[in-house]
């Protein structure tokens, strides 16, 4: 989707529905972030997330950091990126997990810059 030379992004609901449209820019830096964040082996929650996401975007005021990662990660559950699982041995906690999916993404994107970076030095030399 164009609008006037920035391209955009229609996010989806989990279920099934349009949601919210952002620049693909602003997608693409928040989705980057929820992605890598859950490579790590740490189980995380959406409050764990939230609280890594003001850690890492010290400018942006904490309404708007909190309304992208919730539409964010609406949006790549919809895409079965990522799950959200009940904790097996906690009431009312659950953790935010890398599907199988949503890994591949990750490791391609991380490939294509290395790729990228490779020729660059390439380039200069």
């Amino acid at each position: 989707m164009e609008n006037g030379g920035n391209e955009m992004v229609s996010m989806l609901q989990v279920d099934g529905r349009k949601g919210e449209i952002l620049s693909k820019q602003v997608y693409e830096r928040w989705s980057r972030f929820i992605l890598s964040t859950l490579t790590s082996e740490k189980d995380f929650t959406l409050n764990d997330l939230l609280e890594e996401a003001h850690r890492n975007f010290t400018g942006v005021k904490e309404h708007e950091v909190g309304w992208h990662v919730l539409q964010i990660k609406r949006d790549l559950e919809a895409r079965g990126l990522i799950r959200v699982i009940a904790a097996p041995d906690l009431k009312r906690t659950f953790f935010i997990k890398l599907t199988r999916q949503g890994l591949t993404k990750i490791n391609y994107e991380a490939q294509l810059q290395e790729w990228s970076e490779t020729d660059a030095g390439r380039l200069s030399e």
